[in-house]
């Protein structure tokens, strides 16, 4: 009888405590279910949220706000590498009156001043020293003595006069029109002369044919070099003309 009432009273002892026990195990398994839940409600929602979103927003009917147009760039213009703008070429009201430069040399006689500004008339052309000085040799070869004549000297490199040609541009006319190769030819008192065109050469801004020019003395030939040029004879001229240069 002893014995039953101990085992009654221990087990009424140990019945609270296991359903105490029983009951904490039941709660730790609901929480754990829960925490479960939750992270699995946050996944799905994570993996079709975004979806859902656009979808919301595109049912919605609410236009997403544009983008404000890009503002103009004004770009700096380019600079110098000291860090200032780069510089502009100025152009004069000289350098845009001066005609196109020619080439720097040419053939002979080619003149030394073709980068002069405002060259308009082939007469402003000059010429090196050593050519002027070929041209006076080639006037004393021709040179004749003569009683009759003034200073008792004659010049059979006198073309135009042994030619007739002694009118104003007359003779200058006559050399232009000819073609290349052509020649004028005349007999002095001692001598028989020959000029000959020989190229076409452009010179600056005008159309120029350069010539040879003979003289034949016995058994002895002297020649130089001569050129004749289109253009204006002076600044009120109305009309180009051919004019002997050089």
């Amino acid at each position: 009888m002893q014995r039953t009432v101990i085992l009654i009273s221990l087990a009424m002892a140990v019945a609270p405590a296991a359903q105490a026990q029983s009951f904490l195990e039941n709660m730790a398994r609901r929480a754990a279910e829960s925490a479960a839940n939750r992270a699995a409600s946050a996944l799905e929602r994570g993996l079709t949220g975004g979806a859902g979103g656009r979808d919301a927003d595109e049912g919605s009917g609410a236009a997403a706000p544009e983008a404000p147009d890009a503002p103009t760039v004004m770009r700096p213009r380019a600079r110098s590498g000291t860090g200032q703008p780069a510089a502009q070429p100025v152009v004069t009201a000289e350098a845009e009156a001066a005609p196109a430069r020619a080439q720097p040399t040419g053939p002979a006689p080619w003149p030394n001043n073709l980068d002069r500004p405002r060259l308009t008339r082939p007469g402003q052309l000059a010429f090196d020293a050593a050519l002027e000085a070929e041209k006076t040799a080639f006037k004393r070869f021709g040179t004749v003595s003569c009683s009759d004549c003034e200073g008792g000297e004659s010049y059979d490199t006198a073309a135009k006069m042994f030619l007739g040609l002694r009118d104003m541009w007359a003779f200058d006319s006559a050399l232009g029109a000819l073609n290349l190769n052509q020649s004028l030819t005349w007999r002095g008192k001692a001598s028989t002369g020959k000029i000959t065109v020989v190229g076409e050469t452009p010179v600056g801004p005008f159309p120029c044919k350069q010539l040879r020019w003979e003289l034949t003395r016995g058994d002895q030939t002297a020649t130089r070099p001569g050129l004749v040029c289109l253009g204006k004879s002076n600044p009120d001229a109305d009309n180009d003309r051919w004019m002997e240069i050089f």
